[in-house]
Parts: C-alpha cells; structure tokens; sequence
C-alpha cells in the first residue's frame, strides 16, 4: 500500500523533470515481441507498451 510520504517524494521527481529510463517501445499489437524481449533480460530500461487507440 503506497505511503503518502512516498507518493509525494514521486510527484516530486517527476515535477523536477525525473523521467524512468526506457528501453523499447512496442504497440500493443507487437505484445508478443514485448513479452519475448523482456523474456530475452539484458534491458536497460522498461519495456512500454503503447495502447493509443485501444485494441
């Protein structure tokens, strides 16, 4: 359950420009090939799956 300490420190980071280090985009009907990559470990980075304009 998140603390509202926590939370806060996050809104912070992100206000001050903060941003989570990405490691490949996939759309989401490329789901199969983002499911592999992080199967395949060495990222550096998330995986994001982009849902813009749903399924």
């Amino acid at each position: 359950m998140p603390r509202r300490k926590d939370l806060e420190l996050l809104a912070r980071w992100v206000s001050e420009g903060m941003r989570p280090a990405i490691d490949s985009t996939f759309p989401v009907r490329d789901l199969r090939a983002a499911l592999e990559r992080m199967k395949g470990g060495g990222m550096r980075g998330r995986v994001v799956i982009e849902v813009q304009g749903g399924f």
